[in-house]
């Protein structure tokens, strides 16, 4: 009987060893399918639906460019005009036969021409624009790029995606981010702020929103190495110790060693758990069920925790029969199951005891830190042409261009990176500190009123591509103007002799006796080219740009206002400035004179500075930050009074190529909220005759007023205004036309005594930067859309004359 009773334990063990081989390999077989390697993603793939997934990837911050398969269209949008694109198209007319109304004069023959253009399509490509300030994964490494281009400190100080990331549990950097210099200082608010349980609970959102609203991205790569033979053979079975490593070499390569997508978290954790959880319940279920004894040994030494992804406090204990809430010694076990242990709670004490189980692999609890907090998918915008009221027409040599229409639009889509993560990041950051119930997303308050849609004051820097598609209509319009051709030689004698200056007696003399057989002269077709500039309006839409700005600078429960509590009112820093981002962008096409121009992107330059760079500066030691714009106290005076000190008693001084009623209208739009009250009416032939008397060319300094202030636009906003730009010189006070003038006046000799030479890009860098050179790309930019801007003003007031290579 003993030897039977022996022989049946023994062959149960061999059961039960047989029966753990076999989930052993099942679990490996399904670990192999969800674990694999997979290649870097090849930019602006837009196909892969929300289901799927590339086997590229391009950066965990944005792994799909360009595409929003996973994102609704319905998201909140912020439009900002002021962005302009300007065509040419040329004109050609032909003597004789060309038709227009032409009368001879002499040698010379005059045409007028009303040529109706009929509807055509333009095709615009817009190129190299990008989103400043969101977020960067383009200098960053990424599957194409293997080094960075940004330290850690710029990612995180100029960038709102890096900034509430941080820079630690990163795909691209496996460990070698996770230093403690980095959490202390690199990790951003978020994982400083919140509790532990309230990051497992959005990273366990990320993943069950896999296929709906995400894609199923690598969240981070790992490599197993426990060491020792126990060791591999726990790296054999997929039950080692995973190091994360960086997924990327950054050519374009597949991602390396094991690949852990959102997706990996959903499954079973253990193939241990789950088979002692059945074989206890079976053996428990024989027990008979008195006082409960079945549920206490179930509680005691199983209820092992079985999923792959941590157990929240308040949720219902998958175990509990009746469902009830989890208790806190039981949300204590279950995490330290969750983390490879296996747990016995002891009964009548209530003691938690657990040891490290070899069986039960702890990977998906150390690389779940990875998991992104958020959506990281791109959202759409777009560019559109303004109705057809806002397009202006303009051209060079007197043409006169009426009835632009430009109808059948398909708007540029743009794709904007970082605003789906940087709206949902913000709302979980204003959790730390607003009321259980209350709004985070408001009206915005205390916030100067808007400007202009020609915004002087913007910020920028390098940030992800938009990957703008092209913009197309139709345009027509109508184009009066007038050409000159030479004569055609007559064909008699006496008027070909007159023709070529003969003298009228002497003519007739000649032509008493004519050749028998003259010889005519062909008449050659004169061609006649005017070309035509079309200045089409755009409106850009930018999806979630206003619900980032009320949660992170403007709304009532924003973050900066939790720094800065006290805004507009006495003795405070002043009223909040809505500064719009700004990028430089590229556009060809057909008959495209203008190859770039800025592109405004609302409130993007105030986030920047508000919540990038004046919180910084708040938590710094005084002195340390950067000085932060706020404008006055809308209970302040501004000092204009709505008075302007030039000298309206000089008679009217014409300027050759000068229209200055197209200049009085241009400012009557030139401020969106206005107009206000300009002064271009009253003041002109001052800065025209002072200009004169310093050798500048007044058409450039009137240009400059209406660029800078509106024409000393004193009522359309309420802070100081810089008449002719000049700022930081108590000197030069603002709301000064005469003190501003002036010192704007002595600039061109100052600044071209300074740097040796006289060109416009050394007059621009000079009065926007005081430096002779721009010293990088960002500046660059900005000199470029200035002269865009000039331009455009010197096209409306003085159409046909160029913007000059220097003011004098």
């Amino acid at each position: 009987m003993i030897l039977d009773l022996k022989s049946k334990i023994l062959n149960f063990k061999l059961l039960v060893l047989v029966i753990l081989l076999i989930v052993i390999l099942l679990e490996i077989r399904n670990s192999k399918l969800e674990i694999g390697t997979v290649n870097a993603q090849v930019p602006a793939n837009t196909n892969i639906s929300c289901g799927n997934v590339s086997d590229t990837e391009f950066n965990s911050l944005r792994p799909y460019q360009a595409n929003t398969q996973c994102t609704s269209q319905t998201a909140s949008e912020a439009t900002f005009c002021g962005n302009s694109l300007t065509l040419k198209e040329t004109i050609e007319k032909t003597y004789t036969g060309g038709g227009g109304n032409c009368t001879t004069k002499g040698s010379k023959v005059y045409c007028t021409y009303n040529v109706s253009v009929p509807s055509h399509q333009i095709t615009i490509d817009l190129s190299g624009a990008d989103l400043p300030f969101m977020g960067n994964t383009e200098d960053v490494i990424n599957s194409q790029n293997p080094t960075d281009k940004l330290t850690d400190a710029e990612k995180t100080n100029e960038y709102v995606s890096w900034y509430l990331n941080g820079v630690i549990n990163r795909a691209e950097y496996g460990e070698a981010k996770n230093t403690d210099y980095n959490t202390i200082n690199l990790s951003g608010p978020i994982q400083k702020l919140l509790p532990g349980i309230i990051l497992d609970a959005q990273r366990i959102n990320t993943i069950n929103n896999v296929g709906e609203t995400n894609h199923n991205q690598i969240a981070v790569c790992a490599k197993q190495g426990s060491g020792g033979f126990a060791g591999r053979i726990q790296d054999v079975l997929g039950l080692g110790k995973s190091k994360p490593v960086s997924c990327y070499q950054g050519n374009n390569t597949k991602a390396q060693n094991d690949v852990y997508r959102l997706g990996s978290w959903d499954g079973d954790l253990s193939f241990w758990n789950s088979g002692s959880n059945k074989i206890i319940d079976a053996i428990s279920a024989l027990i008979p069920n008195i006082a409960g004894i079945q549920d206490a040994i179930r509680t005691s030494v199983a209820n092992h925790w079985n999923k792959r992804t941590p157990p929240l406090p308040w949720s219902d204990d998958p175990f509990a029969k009746p469902t009830r809430q989890m208790t806190s010694l039981e949300y204590k076990k279950y995490y330290n199951e969750w983390q490879g242990k296996t747990c016995v709670i002891v009964p009548a004490i209530n003691y938690l005891v657990c040891l490290d189980n070899i069986l039960v692999p702890n990977k998906y609890a150390d690389l779940f830190s990875y998991i992104p907090l958020s959506s990281t998918e791109d959202v759409e915008g777009n560019i559109s042409i303004d109705q057809v009221s806002s397009a202006q027409g303009t051209s060079d040599s007197n043409v006169i261009v009426k009835n632009i229409a430009f109808s059948n639009q398909n708007p540029a889509t743009l794709f904007f990176s970082h605003m789906e993560e940087s709206d949902q990041l913000s709302s979980l950051l204003q959790d730390t500190y607003a009321p259980k119930g209350e709004g985070k997303v408001g009206s915005p308050t205390n916030v100067a009123s808007e400007t202009s849609c020609n915004t002087v004051e913007v910020r920028s820097n390098k940030g992800d591509d938009l990957f703008a598609t092209q913009l197309t209509g139709d345009l027509s319009y109508t184009a009066n103007f007038s050409c000159t051709f030479d004569a055609p030689v007559p064909t008699g004698c006496y008027e070909r002799c007159t023709y070529f200056g003969g003298a009228p007696n002497e003519c007739r003399a000649d032509c008493l006796y004519p050749d028998a057989s003259p010889i005519s002269v062909p008449t050659p077709t004169q061609e006649c080219k005017k070309d035509v500039y079309i200045n089409l309006s755009t409106t850009s839409k930018i999806p979630l740009a206003d619900d980032i700005w009320s949660r992170l600078v403007a709304g009532p429960m924003a973050v900066f206002k939790r720094i800065f509590p006290k805004t507009n009112t006495a003795g405070s820093v002043g009223q909040i400035i809505d500064i719009p981002g700004s990028t430089n962008i590229d556009y060809s096409g057909t008959d495209i004179s203008q190859s770039n121009t800025d592109l405004k992107l609302p409130h993007l330059g105030g986030i920047s500075e508000y919540f990038l760079n004046g919180i910084q500066t708040a938590l710094r030691p005084k002195g340390l930050g950067d000085t932060i714009s706020f404008a006055p106290n809308s209970d302040e005076d501004t000092g204009s009074g709505g008075e302007i000190n030039c000298n309206q008693t000089i008679p009217e001084i014409a300027v050759n190529g000068l229209n200055k009623t197209e200049a009085e209208n241009i400012t009557k739009i030139w401020y969106a909220t206005g107009p206000g009250k300009p002064y271009f009416k009253e003041c002109n032939n001052d800065v025209i005759q002072r200009s004169k008397s310093k050798n500048i060319n007044p058409i450039f300094a009137l240009a400059i007023w209406i660029h800078e202030s509106d024409a000393s636009n004193y009522e359309a906003v309420n802070y100081p205004v810089e008449d002719f730009g000049i700022h930081g010189n108590q000197s030069v006070p603002t709301n000064n036309f005469s003190k501003q003038l002036d010192f704007f006046l002595n600039l061109p000799s100052s600044y071209a005594a300074k740097c040796g030479k006289k060109d416009m890009n050394t007059f621009i860098s000079m009065f926007w930067f005081g430096h002779c050179s721009p010293i990088n790309q960002n500046e660059k930019d900005k000199i470029s859309s200035y002269t865009n801007d000039l331009n455009f003003i010197y096209s409306v007031i003085a159409p046909g004359i160029a913007l000059p290579n220097y003011p004098n």
